[in-house]
């Protein structure tokens, strides 16, 4: 059971390090991102306000 714990706690270090290298690869930011997410909630919000007019 202990081995399976430390395999899974191993892979989301190795996964997080991989997001962080393409993250620098390609320029993204975590304010970059974040801007992304609220105007597409706010897009999103405008569309269903649109439908329902």
């Amino acid at each position: 059971m202990k081995n399976k714990q430390q395999s899974g706690f191993i892979q989301i270090i190795i996964l997080i390090i991989i997001v962080l290298v393409l993250m620098k690869y390609f320029g993204v930011t975590i304010s970059g991102i974040l801007d992304w997410i609220a105007s597409f909630f706010d897009w999103l919000a405008s569309f269903f306000r649109g439908l329902l007019r």
